[in-house]
């Protein structure tokens, strides 16, 4: 963060390890409803909840090279990522269908003590079952 003492470093790699909860919130929408296959969209926010992040850096500091370790907790941040998806289902039979589902994730805020943009790509494969409902 601005006004911390790794702002003024050179810092040359970070080897972190970070406990984060990952709370996402998406809408989706099917596109082709039929009775073969569908073809969906989804979109949504995540929030990011970091329990621990333990840090050991390698910098540099007046043209001599240096190693620090840092930890922090409790950063929060809230609705700090979209993400966004494009998949299609096929089903198999009345009960179980197959979904294929390739997405990204673009910061909206930076996470963590560093306030890292994170940005990721996905592919989400499943197997659905729908239970039949009784009249």
């Amino acid at each position: 963060k601005p006004g911390s003492y790794w702002n003024i470093v050179d810092i040359k790699t970070i080897d972190a390890n970070c406990k984060v909860y990952e709370i996402p919130v998406s809408v989706l929408y099917n596109f082709t409803p039929s009775k073969r296959f569908e073809i969906f969209a989804s979109a949504g926010l995540s929030s990011y909840i970091m329990k621990k992040e333990d840090y050991h850096f390698y910098y540099e500091r007046n043209g001599s090279y240096h190693e620090a370790d840092a930890n922090y907790s409790g950063n929060k941040n809230l609705f700090s990522v979209l993400r966004l998806s494009l998949g299609i289902e096929k089903k198999l039979s009345s009960h179980f269908s197959i979904m294929l589902s390739p997405g990204i994730a673009i910061p909206l805020s930076g996470v963590g003590e560093g306030e890292i943009k994170l940005y990721s790509g996905d592919i989400n494969a499943g197997l659905k079952f729908t239970p039949s409902h009784k009249k």
